[in-house]
């Protein structure tokens, strides 16, 4: 092979690679190649990430998580970097993730607390170690830490609020009871106000309508006082049972129900209440609805026949008292036609 000229003026003999050279190269550009994927993986990592050299706790590699702190790690030990320490963990009595992963040589798991420069503070950090093989030996950790700082803080102020959360929940407790005691306190005073209502029908209501009943000065006004024992019948029904017919309806559909009950036809309705025909027909069919009357071979007469209790069958209500009720026949018209 001849000798090539060189910028200089010199000459350089080229030598052909060898085997084991050409082998060496190339291993080593696989290296390379290597390090140039796993380095921006390691930069984009976002927690921090070491490699320490298992015989003198030297950081070998560090990433930026760590590295944007300001932090220099060249030839720095693990321990003078992250616990501001001169002697490994292990010498000063804490557990050493490194010391634990050369012993087992399996990983590791570790709570610490880390320095921060930034801002001199310690942080709880879960650390992860791995280890890396030379020949059989820990040659090397591969340690991850994931700043659990605020968790801890959190999970220590639920704890420090504990004693509060059980002192509302027995403030809570004590509220309930004071309310279950205001609640039966209620129910007894609406009971106390129902008989009181009951009462007075029966001693001063009552009389009333039967005087007006046997008065002929009133004939004319049979359907209003019929209207009235409705009302009544159907108060003393709600306090009593809970139920009533006059609820869900007008107070014209009401009159039209006692002419009804007092079996008053639709036409004498009508003459009586100086209304059409059709609009008596209306009233009927929305009466029937509103009572949910479905059956149609079931007429109004009968239905609020068996609704509405006859005249002389008292109501017995929750109290064991009688509460006489008038039902709308007894100011049927016929019944006060009589000659003097």
């Amino acid at each position: 092979m001849q000798p090539q000229p060189a910028s200089k003026g010199l000459l350089i003999k080229s030598e052909p690679l060898t085997g084991t050279v050409f082998e060496e190269k190339r291993r080593k550009d696989a290296i390379l190649k290597r390090l140039e994927f796993l380095v921006p993986v390691l930069e984009n990592l976002p927690y921090r990430f070491y490699v320490i050299n298992a015989s003198d706790y030297v950081i070998c590699l560090t990433n930026s998580a760590r590295a944007h702190r300001g932090e220099s790690t060249a030839s720095i030990t693990c321990h003078a970097l992250l616990h501001q320490r001169d002697k490994p963990c292990a010498l000063e009595g804490f557990l050493c993730p490194v010391e634990k992963v050369k012993e087992t040589k399996k990983p590791f798991r570790v709570e610490h607390l880390h320095h921060d420069s930034e801002s001199g503070n310690d942080r709880v950090v879960k650390i992860h170690a791995f280890p890396v093989f030379n020949r059989g030996n820990v040659s090397h950790i591969v340690q991850h830490c994931v700043d659990i700082t605020e968790r801890r803080q959190a999970e220590a102020a639920l704890k420090a609020s504990e004693p509060r959360l059980v002192e509302l929940s027995n403030e809570l407790l004590e509220t309930n009871k004071a309310l279950g005691v205001i609640a039966r306190n209620f129910d007894r005073s609406r009971e106390e106000l129902e008989k009181a209502v009951a009462r007075a029908i029966s001693s001063k209501i009552v009389p009333i309508i039967r005087d007006l009943q046997n008065d002929r000065r009133l004939e004319g006004c049979l359907t209003e006082l019929g209207m009235v024992a409705t009302y009544l019948n159907d108060m003393v029904s709600n306090l009593t049972k809970g139920t009533g017919i006059t609820g869900p309806l007008t107070s014209t559909e009401t009159r039209v129900a006692v002419m009804a009950k007092n079996g008053m036809k639709s036409l004498d309705m009508a003459n009586h209440m100086h209304i059409s025909l059709e609009t008596v027909k209306t009233h009927r069919k929305n009466i029937r609805k509103k009572l949910g009357i479905q059956n149609r071979n079931l007429n109004l007469f009968t239905y609020l026949s068996s609704q509405l209790p006859a005249h002389d069958a008292p109501i017995v209500n929750q109290w064991g008292c009688n509460l006489p009720t008038f039902s709308p026949q007894e100011f049927h018209l016929e019944d006060h036609q009589k000659k003097p």
